[in-house]
Protein backbone atom coordinates (compact mmCIF):
# COMPACT_ATOMS: atom_id res chain seq x y z
CA UNK A 1 0.00 0.00 0.00
CA UNK A 2 2.68 2.55 1.17
CA UNK A 3 3.93 2.24 -3.00
CA UNK A 4 0.41 3.40 -4.25
CA UNK A 5 0.41 5.99 -1.51
CA UNK A 6 3.39 7.52 -2.37
CA UNK A 7 2.57 7.59 -5.87
CA UNK A 8 -0.47 8.96 -5.05
CA UNK A 9 1.09 12.03 -2.76
CA UNK A 10 3.39 12.91 -6.07
CA UNK A 11 0.34 13.53 -7.80
CA UNK A 12 -0.63 17.99 -7.81
CA UNK A 13 -3.89 18.99 -5.63
CA UNK A 14 -5.81 21.40 -8.07
CA UNK A 15 -5.94 24.82 -6.29
CA UNK A 16 -9.88 24.48 -7.09
CA UNK A 17 -9.54 21.79 -4.04
CA UNK A 18 -8.93 24.40 -1.61
CA UNK A 19 -12.60 25.85 -2.76
CA UNK A 20 -15.19 25.04 -0.57
CA UNK A 21 -16.86 21.75 -1.41
CA UNK A 22 -20.15 23.24 -1.46
CA UNK A 23 -19.71 26.02 -4.17
CA UNK A 24 -18.15 23.44 -6.52
CA UNK A 25 -21.05 20.72 -5.81
CA UNK A 26 -23.77 23.11 -6.49
CA UNK A 27 -22.40 24.62 -9.47
CA UNK A 28 -21.98 21.29 -11.09
CA UNK A 29 -25.19 20.24 -10.42
CA UNK A 30 -26.45 22.94 -11.87
CA UNK A 31 -24.70 22.76 -14.83
CA UNK A 32 -25.66 19.51 -15.07
CA UNK A 33 -29.25 20.52 -14.89
CA UNK A 34 -28.76 22.81 -17.40
CA UNK A 35 -26.77 20.33 -19.89
CA UNK A 36 -29.90 17.74 -19.66
CA UNK A 37 -32.70 20.26 -19.93
CA UNK A 38 -31.13 22.61 -22.38
CA UNK A 39 -29.38 21.24 -25.30
CA UNK A 40 -27.11 23.45 -27.06
CA UNK A 41 -23.73 22.79 -29.10
CA UNK A 42 -22.46 26.89 -27.54
CA UNK A 43 -23.82 25.53 -24.09
CA UNK A 44 -21.91 22.45 -24.64
CA UNK A 45 -18.73 23.48 -25.73
CA UNK A 46 -18.77 26.26 -23.16
CA UNK A 47 -18.74 23.77 -20.53
CA UNK A 48 -16.25 21.53 -22.18
CA UNK A 49 -13.84 24.85 -22.82
CA UNK A 50 -14.19 25.89 -18.65
CA UNK A 51 -14.01 22.13 -17.15
CA UNK A 52 -10.94 21.83 -19.52
CA UNK A 53 -9.30 24.92 -18.45
CA UNK A 54 -9.90 24.96 -14.79
CA UNK A 55 -8.33 21.62 -14.62
CA UNK A 56 -5.32 22.25 -16.80
CA UNK A 57 -4.83 25.70 -14.65
CA UNK A 58 -5.35 23.78 -11.94
CA UNK A 59 -2.15 21.40 -11.96
CA UNK A 60 -3.88 18.38 -13.65
CA UNK A 61 -2.21 16.98 -16.60
CA UNK A 62 -3.56 16.38 -19.98
CA UNK A 63 -2.98 12.80 -19.90
CA UNK A 64 -4.84 12.15 -16.47
CA UNK A 65 -7.83 13.98 -18.27
CA UNK A 66 -8.03 11.60 -21.60
CA UNK A 67 -7.65 8.84 -19.28
CA UNK A 68 -10.59 9.55 -17.59
CA UNK A 69 -12.12 10.61 -20.68
CA UNK A 70 -11.81 7.62 -22.70
CA UNK A 71 -14.63 5.87 -21.69
CA UNK A 72 -17.37 8.13 -22.31
CA UNK A 73 -15.31 9.49 -25.99
CA UNK A 74 -15.50 5.57 -26.98
CA UNK A 75 -19.01 5.36 -25.98
CA UNK A 76 -20.13 8.55 -27.91
CA UNK A 77 -18.41 7.62 -31.11
CA UNK A 78 -20.61 4.53 -30.74
CA UNK A 79 -23.77 6.54 -30.29
CA UNK A 80 -22.75 8.68 -33.48
CA UNK A 81 -21.40 6.14 -35.66
CA UNK A 82 -25.40 4.33 -34.87
CA UNK A 83 -27.37 7.46 -35.03
CA UNK A 84 -25.85 8.72 -38.64
CA UNK A 85 -26.42 5.34 -39.98
CA UNK A 86 -30.10 4.74 -38.78
CA UNK A 87 -31.84 7.74 -38.33
CA UNK A 88 -33.13 10.62 -41.13
CA UNK A 89 -34.08 10.34 -45.16
CA UNK A 90 -31.49 13.09 -45.88
CA UNK A 91 -27.95 11.45 -47.24
CA UNK A 92 -25.22 13.52 -46.25
CA UNK A 93 -22.34 11.18 -47.59
CA UNK A 94 -22.28 7.75 -49.69
CA UNK A 95 -20.21 4.99 -49.53
CA UNK A 96 -19.17 1.97 -50.86
CA UNK A 97 -17.10 -0.69 -48.87
CA UNK A 98 -16.29 -4.12 -50.33
CA UNK A 99 -19.14 -4.20 -51.62
CA UNK A 100 -21.50 -2.30 -49.27
CA UNK A 101 -23.26 0.20 -49.40
CA UNK A 102 -23.11 2.92 -46.58
CA UNK A 103 -25.49 5.79 -46.44
CA UNK A 104 -24.78 8.50 -43.85
CA UNK A 105 -27.69 10.68 -42.74
CA UNK A 106 -27.85 14.38 -42.13
CA UNK A 107 -30.51 14.43 -39.31
CA UNK A 108 -28.75 11.31 -37.80
CA UNK A 109 -25.59 12.79 -37.80
CA UNK A 110 -26.96 16.01 -36.51
CA UNK A 111 -28.71 14.01 -33.67
CA UNK A 112 -25.65 11.84 -32.70
CA UNK A 113 -23.64 15.31 -32.63
CA UNK A 114 -26.15 16.67 -29.73
CA UNK A 115 -26.08 13.35 -28.18
CA UNK A 116 -21.94 13.26 -28.25
CA UNK A 117 -21.96 16.96 -26.59
CA UNK A 118 -23.98 16.36 -23.89
CA UNK A 119 -22.20 13.33 -22.91
CA UNK A 120 -18.99 14.30 -22.89
CA UNK A 121 -19.80 18.09 -21.15
CA UNK A 122 -21.54 15.99 -18.50
CA UNK A 123 -18.48 13.45 -18.20
CA UNK A 124 -16.01 16.53 -18.16
CA UNK A 125 -18.20 18.33 -15.17
CA UNK A 126 -17.77 14.98 -13.21
CA UNK A 127 -14.26 14.84 -14.07
CA UNK A 128 -14.12 18.60 -13.08
CA UNK A 129 -16.26 17.86 -9.60
CA UNK A 130 -14.02 14.54 -8.62
CA UNK A 131 -10.56 16.16 -9.09
CA UNK A 132 -11.66 19.54 -7.55
CA UNK A 133 -13.37 17.76 -4.47
CA UNK A 134 -10.72 16.05 -2.12
CA UNK A 135 -12.25 12.43 -0.79
CA UNK A 136 -12.93 13.65 3.00
CA UNK A 137 -14.56 17.28 1.48
CA UNK A 138 -16.83 15.37 -0.38
CA UNK A 139 -17.65 13.17 2.58
CA UNK A 140 -18.35 16.00 4.93
CA UNK A 141 -20.94 17.17 2.40
CA UNK A 142 -22.59 14.24 2.24
CA UNK A 143 -23.05 14.43 5.76
CA UNK A 144 -24.25 18.11 5.44
CA UNK A 145 -26.82 16.46 3.02
CA UNK A 146 -28.01 14.16 5.68
CA UNK A 147 -27.09 11.32 4.23
CA UNK A 148 -27.61 8.07 6.22
CA UNK A 149 -23.89 7.26 8.13
CA UNK A 150 -23.49 3.79 7.56
CA UNK A 151 -23.63 4.65 3.43
CA UNK A 152 -20.61 7.76 4.81
CA UNK A 153 -18.86 5.10 6.17
CA UNK A 154 -19.03 2.54 4.11
CA UNK A 155 -17.92 4.66 1.21
CA UNK A 156 -15.13 5.73 3.63
CA UNK A 157 -13.95 1.81 3.79
CA UNK A 158 -14.83 1.20 0.09
CA UNK A 159 -12.33 4.12 -0.19
CA UNK A 160 -9.38 2.87 1.63
CA UNK A 161 -9.16 -1.11 1.16
CA UNK A 162 -9.44 0.25 -2.86
CA UNK A 163 -5.90 0.08 -2.06
CA UNK A 164 -5.30 -3.25 -0.52
CA UNK A 165 -7.32 -4.35 -3.88
CA UNK A 166 -4.74 -2.79 -6.00
CA UNK A 167 -1.86 -3.53 -4.02
CA UNK A 168 -2.83 -8.06 -3.93
CA UNK A 169 -3.31 -7.76 -7.67
CA UNK A 170 0.00 -6.01 -8.48
CA UNK A 171 1.63 -8.35 -6.29
CA UNK A 172 0.06 -11.55 -7.26
CA UNK A 173 0.75 -10.71 -11.26
CA UNK A 174 4.49 -9.90 -10.62
CA UNK A 175 4.36 -13.04 -8.80
CA UNK A 176 2.98 -14.93 -11.98
CA UNK A 177 5.25 -13.12 -14.58
CA UNK A 178 8.37 -14.38 -12.37
CA UNK A 179 7.04 -17.59 -12.91
CA UNK A 180 6.20 -16.91 -16.16
CA UNK A 181 2.55 -17.09 -16.06
CA UNK A 182 2.03 -14.91 -18.85
CA UNK A 183 4.71 -17.02 -21.66
CA UNK A 184 2.12 -17.83 -23.97
CA UNK A 185 -1.37 -16.93 -24.68
CA UNK A 186 -3.25 -19.86 -22.78
CA UNK A 187 -0.90 -19.21 -20.12
CA UNK A 188 -2.19 -15.79 -19.59
CA UNK A 189 -5.93 -16.74 -19.80
CA UNK A 190 -4.99 -19.07 -16.58
CA UNK A 191 -2.90 -16.74 -14.73
CA UNK A 192 -5.46 -14.54 -15.37
CA UNK A 193 -8.04 -16.34 -13.91
CA UNK A 194 -6.27 -17.77 -11.53
CA UNK A 195 -5.44 -13.84 -10.47
CA UNK A 196 -9.29 -13.34 -9.94
CA UNK A 197 -10.14 -16.24 -8.25
CA UNK A 198 -7.55 -15.71 -5.64
CA UNK A 199 -7.82 -12.22 -5.57
CA UNK A 200 -10.88 -11.24 -3.45
CA UNK A 201 -9.56 -13.73 -0.51
CA UNK A 202 -6.00 -12.41 0.00
CA UNK A 203 -7.58 -9.02 -0.04
CA UNK A 204 -10.45 -9.89 2.33
CA UNK A 205 -8.14 -11.66 4.68
CA UNK A 206 -5.65 -8.22 4.54
CA UNK A 207 -8.63 -6.50 4.81
CA UNK A 208 -9.85 -7.91 8.27
CA UNK A 209 -6.16 -7.62 9.50
CA UNK A 210 -5.90 -3.96 8.67
CA UNK A 211 -9.24 -2.92 10.37
CA UNK A 212 -8.22 -5.16 13.53
CA UNK A 213 -4.90 -3.21 13.20
CA UNK A 214 -6.85 0.10 13.15
CA UNK A 215 -9.17 -0.84 15.81
CA UNK A 216 -6.57 -1.42 17.96
CA UNK A 217 -5.26 2.10 17.51
CA UNK A 218 -8.22 3.33 18.57
CA UNK A 219 -9.54 4.16 14.76
CA UNK A 220 -12.82 3.07 14.29
CA UNK A 221 -15.02 3.35 10.71
CA UNK A 222 -17.10 6.16 11.01
CA UNK A 223 -16.37 9.24 9.28
CA UNK A 224 -15.57 12.59 11.45
CA UNK A 225 -16.17 15.46 9.57
CA UNK A 226 -13.85 18.30 9.92
CA UNK A 227 -14.99 21.13 12.01
CA UNK A 228 -17.04 24.13 9.88
CA UNK A 229 -15.37 27.01 9.20
CA UNK A 230 -16.75 30.53 8.73
CA UNK A 231 -16.83 31.64 4.48
CA UNK A 232 -13.26 33.69 3.59
CA UNK A 233 -13.43 36.83 1.45
CA UNK A 234 -11.73 34.20 -1.19
CA UNK A 235 -14.44 31.44 -1.13
CA UNK A 236 -16.89 34.22 -1.42
CA UNK A 237 -15.13 35.57 -4.37
CA UNK A 238 -14.93 32.06 -5.75
CA UNK A 239 -18.63 31.56 -5.75
CA UNK A 240 -19.31 34.87 -7.25
CA UNK A 241 -17.42 33.82 -10.04
CA UNK A 242 -18.91 30.41 -10.05
CA UNK A 243 -22.50 32.04 -10.40
CA UNK A 244 -21.31 34.15 -13.15
CA UNK A 245 -19.88 31.26 -15.38
CA UNK A 246 -23.24 29.30 -14.15
CA UNK A 247 -25.02 32.54 -15.52
CA UNK A 248 -23.10 32.11 -19.09
CA UNK A 249 -24.08 28.51 -19.33
CA UNK A 250 -27.64 29.76 -18.90
CA UNK A 251 -27.51 32.13 -21.39
CA UNK A 252 -25.80 30.62 -23.68
CA UNK A 253 -28.61 27.67 -23.63
CA UNK A 254 -31.33 30.81 -23.60
CA UNK A 255 -29.72 32.00 -26.89
CA UNK A 256 -29.76 28.81 -28.61
CA UNK A 257 -33.42 28.32 -28.22
CA UNK A 258 -34.58 31.89 -28.77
Amino acid sequence: MDEHLARLSKVRTPRSATSRPETIALFVLASLALVITKPSPLMYSAVGLFCLTSLLLSGVGAGSILRKMAAPVSISLVILLVQSLSRGNTVAWHLSLAGFQVRIYREGLLAGAMVVGRVLSASLLLVFLGLSVPVQDFLSLLRKLRVPGFLISLSLMVYRFSFLLLEEATRTRKAQQIRLGYACFLNGIRSASLLGSSLFLRVQDRSERVYEAARMRGVGAYFAPPPSREWSPKELKEALLYTLVLATFAVAGWMAHA
